[in-house]
């Protein structure tokens, strides 16, 4: 298999993607969330959805950031995923009065 693949911009976005997922598994290991995944989104939908732009808003960022000659880092497209689900699911919370 060619290990280029994953340099690919499909490849660096599906990854960006994974990193969002990945910050919901880390909720229900720590057990901040009860919730199944698919009711997690249908109660936070909002949330899921501006963090989604974000995410495809950070990856095209970044991506056209690589036109200017750096490297593809598989790491930075996951961070981005998961940077943007974290910061749009704070959002979400309720503020306690």
């Amino acid at each position: 298999m060619d290990m280029n693949w994953f340099l690919t911009p499909q490849a660096l976005y599906l990854i960006a993607l994974c990193g969002m997922i990945l910050h919901f598994f880390k909720k229900q290991i720590k057990g901040e969330s009860i919730l199944e995944i698919a009711d997690y989104f249908k109660l936070h939908l909002k949330s899921t959805i501006v963090a989604f732009m974000a995410t495809s808003i950070g990856f095209l960022a970044y991506y056209f950031l690589l036109a200017s000659g750096q490297k593809a880092d598989i790491f930075s497209c996951f961070a981005v995923g998961y940077m943007f689900d974290s910061m749009f699911n704070k959002w979400d919370k309720e503020i306690p009065q």
